[in-house]
């Protein structure tokens, strides 16, 4: 689902951390994000990877299926996608 992040602050009681650099610095933070999940869980935080240094195309390109799968620290349920503006 898409919401904003004012929705998601006042009616999911949601907090939201935005994780925003390049690939590497995003990696490394949901790297250790993931070290501290359980901790994510029960205080109900949202963290929120965008990546800069890329156009459209290159942040539109998903890889789906075989080799290139997403790495688990990158689904974990606590992170969400950036989308719209």
């Amino acid at each position: 689902r898409t919401a904003t992040m004012g929705t998601m602050q006042s009616m999911a009681k949601q907090h939201i951390i935005l994780v925003a650099g390049p690939g590497r610095a995003i990696r490394d933070a949901l790297r250790g994000a993931q070290l501290n999940k359980v901790n994510f869980a029960m205080t109900n935080i949202l963290v929120v990877p965008y990546e800069t240094g890329l156009d459209e195309a290159e942040r539109a390109s998903k890889p789906s299926g075989g080799f290139g799968d997403r790495p688990t620290y990158e689904t974990q349920a606590y992170v969400a996608e950036a989308v719209g503006e």
